[in-house]
C-alpha cells in the first residue's frame, strides 16, 4: 500500500499548479482540433479506426513535451531539497517511491490522454463519421503508452542526476534528439558513411532498423500496423507491427528501469551484506567484544580443565555440565547483542541516515541480524570448540563424534535468542521499555518457565499430586528454549535433564525434531513480528 500512498500524494501535488493543467491539456486540444476537422478533410470512409492514423502524426512532438516535462522533476526535486529523506523515514522505501512516482505521473498523462481520444472519437462520429470500438481502443491504448513512455523518459532523467537543472537538461536533450533532430542526425550518419563507401549498394539492415526505431516512429508504425485498416506496412520484417511493438515496450521500460537501479538497492542480498559487514567490523573494533570472546574460552575451557573435580570423568557428563553453562550464559549474550541493535540507531536518528542511502528496512533488519549473529556465534563456538579438544583429551572421546551436533544446537540456541532480541529491539519505542523487556525476557524464558509450567499443571489438577503428569505438560515445558536446547543435547549424549523426553511412553510431539522446529519458532517468530510492525511504523 506504500506506492500508491505515495502516488496520491504525488498526483496531487503535481497537477496542483496551474501550469501542470495547461500542459496536459495540450494534447487534449490537438487531438480534439484533429477530430474535429478530420471529417472534412479525410477521406472516406470517416471512422474512428482510420482517425488513428490520421491523427497519429500530429501527436508525435506535443505528447513527447508533456511527458518530459511532466517527468524530469518527478524524484530529483525532492532530492535536491532533501524531503526524500523525511519520506523515508516514514514506512517507504525506495522502490515505493519510484512506483508511487511513476504510478502518478503516467497517470496523469495517460489519463488526460485517453479523455482527449475519447471526447474526439465522439467529435469524429457525429455527425459524419461511423464508429469502430476496437479501432478507437486500439488508438487510446497505442497514445496511452506513447505518453508513458515518454513520461518514463523524464522520470529516468529525473532518477539519474542530483539536480532540477541537469534533469532538465537531460529530459530535454532526449526530447530535441529523438524527436526534433532525429531524422537530421540519422541523415547526417547515413550520409557520412555513405561517402566513406561503408554503406555500398543500399543501408544495412541493422543501420535502417535503428535509424527507425526512435519512438515517435514506433508509435506511428504501431497504430498503421495494429489500428488504422486503411493503411499497411511496407518494407522488410524487422519493419513490421510486431517487431516494433516489441521495440516500443523495450523503450518504455528499459530507461526507466536502468535508471531506477542508480536509486534503488542493487538487490537485498548485497545491501544487507553491506549492512552485515559494516556491523561485524564495528564490533572487531569494539574492546568489549574482545573481552567477551577471551571471557568465554577461559569460561568454557576452565570448565573443561575443572569438570574432573565436579562431576563424573567421562565426555558425555562433561558435555552434559557444558551444556547447563551455555543454556544459562547464552542467552544473555545474545540478549545484550541484540535488545538494542536497532533501538539505539532509532533513538538518536542515524537509522534515518541509513535509510537515506539504498538500503530498505528490511535491508537493515536483515544485515542487522547476520551482523549480530556472526559477533555472537563466531566467539562463542571457538570458545565451545577449545573447550570439546581439552574435554576429549581429559575424558576419552566418547561419543566425541555427537559434540559437532552440540556445536549445531548451540548456535540455533543463541540465534533463538538473538532473534526474540533483534524482534524487541525494531518493537519497542523507548528506552524503558527496551530495557524492561530484554530483562524480562530472559526471566521467564529461562528462569521461571518451568516454574510456570508445573504451577499451571498443579492448578488445574488443584493441587492433587497424585494425579499423573500429562503428556502436554512436556510439550510445554518443551517451549521453554533452554528445554530444547537439552532436548537436542540429548540426542548424542545423556544430558541428564532431558530424560524425561527420551522414555519408551513419550509422545512423539516431544522428540528431537520439535525441540528443533521450537527454537525456529523461537527465532524466527519475534523476527517476522518485529520486522511487520518496523516495516509501517513512522521513525
Amino acid at each position: 500500500m506504500s506506492w500508491q500512498v505515495v502516488a496520491r500524494q504525488d498526483g496531487a501535488l503535481a497537477v496542483e499548479p496551474r501550469s501542470t493543467k495547461l500542459l496536459l491539456a495540450l494534447p487534449v486540444v490537438v487531438l480534439l482540433g484533429v477530430a474535429y476537422f478530420y471529417p472534412v478533410f479525410g477521406a472516406d470512409p470517416i471512422t474512428t479506426a482510420r482517425f488513428a492514423g490520421y491523427a497519429s502524426g500530429s501527436l508525435t512532438t506535443v505528447v513527447p513535451l508533456v511527458g518530459v516535462l511532466l517527468g524530469y522533476n518527478a524524484v530529483v526535486s525532492e532530492r535536491e531539497s532533501g524531503s526524500i529523506r523525511l519520506t523515508l523515514s516514514l514506512p517507504v522505501s525506495r522502490w515505493d517511491v519510484v512506483a508511487g512516482t511513476v504510478a502518478s505521473r503516467v497517470g496523469l498523462v495517460g489519463g488526460t490522454l485517453l479523455v482527449g481520444v475519447a471526447v474526439a472519437g465522439g467529435l469524429v462520429v457525429y455527425p459524419y463519421g461511423e464508429l469502430a470500438v476496437a479501432g478507437l481502443v486500439g488508438f487510446a491504448a497505442a497514445t496511452v503508452g506513447f505518453g508513458a513512455l515518454w513520461t518514463c523518459l523524464g522520470i529516468a532523467a529525473s532518477l539519474s542526476v542530483a539536480t532540477k537543472r541537469r534533469a532538465l537538461v537531460l529530459a530535454f536533450g532526449l526530447f530535441v534528439v529523438l524527436v526534433v533532430a532525429w531524422e537530421g542526425i540519422t541523415g547526417t550518419v547515413i550520409l557520412a558513411l555513405d561517402s566513406a563507401g561503408f554503406l555500398g549498394s543500399g543501408t544495412p539492415a541493422p543501420l535502417e532498423f535503428v535509424v527507425e526505431s526512435d519512438p515517435s516512429s514506433l508509435y506511428e508504425r504501431v497504430v498503421t500496423g495494429f489500428v488504422d485498416p486503411g493503411a499497411s506496412l511496407d518494407g522488410p520484417w524487422y519493419l513490421g507491427r510486431w517487431v516494433s511493438l516489441l521495440a516500443f515496450v523495450g523503450w518504455l521500460l528499459v530507461p526507466l528501469g536502468v535508471a531506477a537501479r542508480s536509486v534503488l538497492p542493487e538487490g537485498h542480498r548485497m545491501s544487507w551484506r553491506t549492512i552485515a559487514l559494516a556491523d561485524v567490523r564495528d564490533a572487531g573494533r569494539s574492546r568489549t567484544v574482545w573481552l567477551l570472546s577471551g571471557l568465554l574460552s577461559v569460561l568454557f575451557v576452565g570448565y573443561a580443565v575443572g569438570h574432573g573435580w565436579v562431576g563424573t570423568g567421562s565426555f558425555p557428563a562433561f558435555v552434559g555440565g557444558l551444556a547447563g553453562i551455555v543454556g544459562a550464559l547464552l542467552p544473555v549474550l545474545a540478549l545484550l547483542l541484540g535488545y538494542r541493535s536497532i533501538h539505539d540507531a532509532r533513538v538518536d536518528g542515524s537509522i534515518l541516515l541509513t535509510l537515506a542511502l539504498p538500503h530498505s528496512r528490511r535491508d537493515l533488519l536483515v544485515g542487522t541480524l547476520v551482523g549480530r549473529a556472526v559477533v555472537l556465534l563466531v566467539p562463542t563456538l571457538v570458545a565451545l570448540a577449545l573447550a570439546g579438544v581439552v574435554g576429549a583429551v581429559q575424558y576419552g572421546t566418547e561419543s566425541a563424534v555427537w559434540y559437532l551436533w552440540v556445536l549445531a544446537a548451540a548456535a540455533l540456541y543463541g540465534l533463538a535468542f538473538l532473534g526474540v532480541a533483534l524482534g524487541l529491539s525494531v518493537t519497542a519505542t523507548t528506552d524503558r521499555r527496551v530495557t524492561y523487556g530484554a530483562v524480562g525476557g530472559y526471566l521467564l524464558l529461562v528462569v521461571f518457565w518451568q516454574n510456570l509450567t508445573a504451577f499451571t499443571v498443579s492448578v488445574l489438577h488443584r493441587f492433587d499430586p497424585s494425579i499423573a503428569t500429562p503428556d502436554w505438560s512436556l510439550f510445554a515445558q518443551l517451549l521453554e528454549p533452554r528445554e530444547s536446547f537439552r532436548r537436542l543435547v540429548a540426542v548424542g549424549f545423556d544430558a541428564g535433564g532431558a530424560a524425561k523426553y527420551l522414555g519408551s511412553d513419550a509422545p512423539l510431539y516431544v522428540d528431537w525434531w520439535a525441540a528443533l522446529l521450537v527454537l525456529v519458532v523461537w527465532f524466527a517468530v519475534p523476527v517476522a513480528l518485529g520486522y511487520h510492525r518496523f516495516r509501517d511504523s513512522d521513525l
